[in-house]
């Protein structure tokens, strides 16, 4: 779920809407936040990649900062009502996470047979 709440965080980034910071800060630290969290939680990719760290190549004190923007931001977020949340999203979520999986699936079974071959 984490996921699909910056996803709506950044649709209202494209939309303008009013954030607590300047919205260059927000939109930084709101990529680094999201990648931070699928690197956390294990988010699948597509093509079977490792997610990177987000923050390795900021400062500590830079990392502390987009943390803090990315927290602020997801309460402004929370506040306007959690707008861009809906039904769609969290549907198109779990469809890539399911293609994901299909796709891990289709890759090991390929990996097995070349490895019997």
């Amino acid at each position: 779920m984490a996921d699909v709440q910056w996803a709506a965080v950044s649709v209202c980034i494209m939309n303008n809407r009013k954030f607590s910071n300047p919205w260059q800060v927000v939109e930084v630290s709101v990529q680094h936040c999201r990648a931070e969290d699928r690197m956390r939680l294990d988010w699948p990719d597509y093509l079977g990649r490792k997610q990177s760290p987000a923050f390795h190549d900021l400062s500590t004190a830079s990392q502390s900062e987009a943390k803090l923007v990315g927290e602020e931001t997801l309460a402004d977020w929370r506040a306007a009502g959690r707008p861009y949340l809906d039904d769609n999203r969290i549907k198109r979520a779990y469809c890539y996470i399911q293609s994901c999986v299909r796709n891990a699936a289709e890759a090991e079974q390929n990996n097995i047979k070349e490895k019997a071959e």
